[in-house]
């Protein structure tokens, strides 16, 4: 279905409005899927790579891990940007209202070798 046409449409619009979708959702006890952080990388010349995460809906906690174990409530908060050593994995989902978690999502991602 096609209500809006397509000169009207903004994504970045729509996004902004999940996050109050999001806190109806939950006050009515509708199960919903949490999206992941969204993460921004930038590489240095060391080879390390800075990451930052943010949260979609705006009433999460990202929690993370670097030492290969999952992400659970007692993971530690993200708070500021991860710096990653050549070699190293951060883990990292979202736990919405401090309740609900998203699933887990890592970076770097592993690269698939073509045949």
């Amino acid at each position: 279905i096609d209500w809006t046409p397509k000169a009207l449409k903004n994504f970045e619009d729509f996004k902004g409005r999940l996050s109050t979708q999001y806190q109806r959702y939950d006050k009515q006890g509708i199960q919903f899927r949490i999206p992941v952080a969204v993460i921004e990388t930038v590489v240095s010349k060391d080879s390390t790579v800075k990451v930052t995460l943010s949260d979609p809906t705006k009433a999460s906690t990202i929690r993370y891990t670097t030492d290969g174990s999952d992400v659970n409530e007692q993971s530690s908060v993200y708070k500021q940007p991860v710096v990653l050593k050549k070699g190293e994995i951060i883990r990292y989902a979202l736990f919405f209202n401090n309740k609900r978690k998203s699933s887990t999502d890592y970076f770097p991602k592993p690269v698939k070798q073509a045949k």
